[in-house]
């Protein structure tokens, strides 16, 4: 991902936009969180948390396959 749509939060943390998880969702069939961090640029960890919290707010859905989660877009 270019630098230049990295922002930083008031802790000096990197936040990246939800476009760019929305984008990595689609690159796939099959997109896990390690897929998506990797699109995306960020640790498996931070893209976990947006992701769940995207999923709190029901814009994506997980299922369990295997030790992995696997993710989509709600329509």
């Amino acid at each position: 991902m270019p630098e230049d749509r990295l922002s930083e939060d008031e802790d000096g943390r990197r936040t990246y936009p939800e476009q760019s998880f929305i984008d990595a969702l689609k690159q796939s069939d099959t997109p896990t969180t390690t897929d998506v961090s990797e699109y995306v640029g960020c640790t498996s960890q931070a893209a976990l948390y947006r992701l769940n919290q995207m999923e709190d707010e029901n814009t994506v859905s997980s299922k369990k396959v295997g030790n992995v989660l696997v993710w989509s877009l709600n329509d």
